[in-house]
Order: C-alpha cells, then sequence, then structure tokens
C-alpha cells in the first residue's frame, strides 16, 4: 500500500508551475494519506488541515479529515466532523455509512441503550 501512495505522490508532484495550487493540494493530500497509512495521525492531521483550510467547504475533505479524526482515536471528534457532513450534504452517503456505523457501534457498548 507504501509503494502505491508513494507511486500516486510522484504522479502528483508538480511538474511546472502551471496548476501549483490544486498540485499542491493532491500533494498534501496525498502525504497526508501516507502518514495515516504509516500511523503518524498528527503529521497526517496537520497536513489535512492545510488542505481543508484552502478548502474548507468542501465535503471530501472534511469527510477524509473525519476518518483520519476516527482512526487517530479522536472518535467524538470524527463523529461530530461526519454529522456536519452528512447534515451538509444528505447524499453524502459515505459519511451516512461511517456515521451510522459508529453510532451503532457506540449503541452497541452502551447497555442502557
Amino acid at each position: 500500500m507504501t509503494n502505491l501512495l508513494f507511486a500516486l505522490l510522484l504522479a502528483a508532484a508538480p511538474a511546472a508551475g502551471g496548476a501549483q495550487d490544486l498540485s499542491h493540494d493532491s500533494y498534501e493530500f496525498l502525504l497526508a494519506k501516507l502518514a495515516a497509512s504509516e500511523g503518524r495521525f498528527e503529521e497526517a492531521l496537520a497536513r489535512m488541515e492545510k488542505v481543508v483550510a484552502r478548502h474548507p467547504g468542501d465535503p471530501v475533505l472534511l469527510y477524509e479529515r473525519a476518518l483520519l479524526y476516527v482512526d487517530g482515536g479522536m472518535v467524538d471528534r470524527g463523529e461530530a466532523e461526519l454529522a456536519r457532513v452528512v447534515a451538509a450534504n444528505p447524499e453524502f452517503h459515505d459519511a451516512q455509512r461511517v456515521l451510522g456505523r459508529l453510532l451503532l457501534d457506540r449503541a452497541g457498548a452502551d447497555r442502557a441503550r
């Protein structure tokens, strides 16, 4: 998996000065995913925050950041982020699915429910 991500990083690297914003954001996004795949969640979140700051309304980036929160052990923060993504984009089925899974897992662990 790491080799695939590295190949994607090389492909996303800007070749010339043309579309640097998109290439830079793609590069940062892929570096964040690579860091997460290697268990470096603080670095992954820092990189993802840079990309999200440049595209704050992008539901896919917000979804990806929520997944990083969950994978990094910040489940409550990830759940809250997913709830905001779903509220703003009810047709975003992957976000609905992950949020539903988190809610089911939480309910299953809660004996009172």
